[in-house]
């Protein structure tokens, strides 16, 4: 939502705010607005954007930002207004919280905090906003290492299902799950311990060696069920893997 970027800000109010089933139109703001939805469902149109937000989203809405917000439900919302020198101020966005319990108390305390005015209140509140800023960091962080791993779970199930179509390479496996290959390449190096083409050499390897030790097949028709198109290259990708080239290991096997 805020890319983990380091701002200045100063609040200028918390509101915690109740709307019936209803249709509203929202002006352009001179501030920023962050804000937890307790209750309810909502959907903002801003242009042809459309965002739906449900119960226990945190919505940032950036200054200048004009949008008609309809209301499904009763709606019940902790509304922070501030400002802040952001380097390039974030366009509308909404993260739906994996762990709510944590803002349910923040967003709580901050506006509790706003209302009574303790004493320290000004730090108090500032402290409180930035505890909201790292919740909103960390469940991103976690979205995001959630969504890397089912990236990589559904890669590794593509190759053991796919690897004897030799169309199947890394690049239309990234390509297919909408990342770009060098980024494929890290996360799957990072989640596996080994990059998606060494996982895949090795998953068309240890089918070529079952098939060769079955002795079923000859060398040519091994390396096309293994997902070669080139006999040739197939036996330079089975020495790098084995030490052996297919008729050497072939040979070792029938004595």
């Amino acid at each position: 939502m805020f890319n983990g970027e380091r701002f200045n800000f100063k609040i200028l109010s918390v509101l915690r705010l109740e709307f019936p089933v209803s249709e509203r139109y929202s002006p352009p703001r001179h501030y920023h607005a962050l804000i937890f939805r307790a209750h309810g469902k909502a959907t903002v149109v801003k242009g042809e954007t459309e965002i739906r937000l449900n119960k226990n989203d945190v919505t940032f809405v950036p200054s200048g930002c004009e949008y008609v917000i309809s209301s499904s439900t009763d709606e019940d919302v902790i509304i922070v207004h501030f400002e802040a020198s952001f380097k390039k101020i974030p366009p509308v966005s909404n993260m739906h919280a994996t762990n709510p319990d944590a803002f349910i108390t923040l967003f709580g305390k901050l506006f509790d905090t706003w209302q009574n005015q303790p004493c320290g209140f000004v730090y108090r509140i500032d402290s409180l906003f930035l505890s909201i800023l790292e919740q909103i960091e960390r469940q991103s962080l976690e979205s995001n290492v959630k969504s890397a791993k089912y990236c990589v779970q559904h890669a590794v199930e593509a190759m053991h299902s796919g690897f004897s179509n030799p169309e199947l390479s890394v690049e239309s496996l990234s390509k297919d799950l909408g990342y770009c290959t060098s980024y494929f390449r890290r996360i799957f190096l990072e989640e596996m311990g080994v990059t998606p083409k060494e996982y895949l050499v090795n998953l068309r390897i240890n089918h070529a060696i079952a098939l060769l030790e079955s002795q079923y097949y000859s060398v040519e028709k091994v390396a096309e069920l293994s997902g070669y198109t080139s006999a040739k290259y197939f036996s330079t990708s089975f020495k790098r893997v084995t030490g052996k080239s297919p008729s050497c290991y072939l040979s070792h096997k029938r004595k």
